[in-house]
């Protein structure tokens, strides 16, 4: 889309209405607690994407201001995309800290209603574009797909508040965007031939999150380490064994999330 001949200035340029879009949604009255099926619009989302924005315009800023010459391939992460993807999480964590003092605080996809297996997956599609953002380059797909997602699902919540779209509407909806997001991320990866690297490490990043329970901050660190040297790099792409079997973990995991609710279920039919 000729996203490389831009310079930083046009490139804040293309991404402030998206920025603008986001404020945008500040000025609408909605109620302070999200709907229990979770697919509505509540004003933490709000406040959340808006920081996603925000990092995501920093990043590709950044990334469009480096001196490499490598263009649109692997090179070891700047430390600086690192102190971005802090800071995302402080201001994140900030927002949820602000509404769980008020009792009004929900998580965006564990406390949306829907299968848990489908719940599962979706998290796990959120660690792929973290990872990828950080490997970004100057095409930019990236970044345009991750604020696609965001701002999708807002209108899609909205649209659900407006009772426009049913709640199984509006989850195929967020479903189908995901997918869209990942088959750009994952075309970019192909052709820039990192693939193997960035799926093993968001793969193995979302199951020892999610099975584990080990802290994000200690997790991003750990991730910066491995992505930062073309040693690990180069290990994970001459084996193609590793993202088969992260991805087959991953999906075990979701299917024992979806088996573990089955069996809940059937046992509270049976009392």
């Amino acid at each position: 889309m000729g996203f490389e001949s831009l310079t930083g200035l046009q490139l804040l340029a293309l991404f402030t209405p998206h920025f603008i879009l986001q404020l945008s949604g500040l000025v609408f009255g909605i109620p302070r607690k999200r709907h229990p099926d979770g697919n509505r619009i509540w004003p933490q989302y709000r406040y959340e994407a808006l920081v996603r924005c925000l990092a995501l315009m920093a990043i590709a800023w950044h990334r469009k201001n480096l001196n490499n010459k490598k263009k649109n391939e692997f090179s070891v992460i700047p430390s600086a995309l690192i102190l971005y993807r802090y800071a995302t999480m402080t201001s994140a964590d900030a927002v949820t800290n602000w509404y769980q003092k008020k009792g009004e605080n929900s998580r965006t996809i564990r406390d949306l209603k829907g299968p848990p297996g489908a719940l599962y997956l979706m998290s796990s599609a959120q660690f792929h574009a973290k990872v990828h953002c950080l490997l970004t380059a100057d095409r930019l797909c990236v970044q345009l797909a991750a604020l696609t997602v965001v701002q999708t699902t807002a209108f899609s919540s909205t649209l659900r508040r407006k009772a426009i779209i049913s709640q199984a509407f509006g989850l195929v909806v967020y479903g189908m965007v995901l997918i869209m997001g990942m088959a750009v991320i994952l075309t970019d990866l192909l052709d820039r031939q990192i693939f193997g690297t960035a799926v093993t490490v968001a793969n193995l990043a979302a199951l020892v999150r999610f099975e584990c329970r080990i802290n994000r901050y200690v997790l991003w660190g750990i991730i910066a380490l491995v992505l930062g040297t073309d040693e690990s790099t180069r290990i994970m792409e001459g084996n193609p064994v590793l993202p088969l079997g992260s991805s087959l973990l991953l999906l075990g995991g979701a299917l024992k999330r979806q088996m573990e609710h089955t069996s809940i279920k059937e046992g509270k039919r049976l009392v």
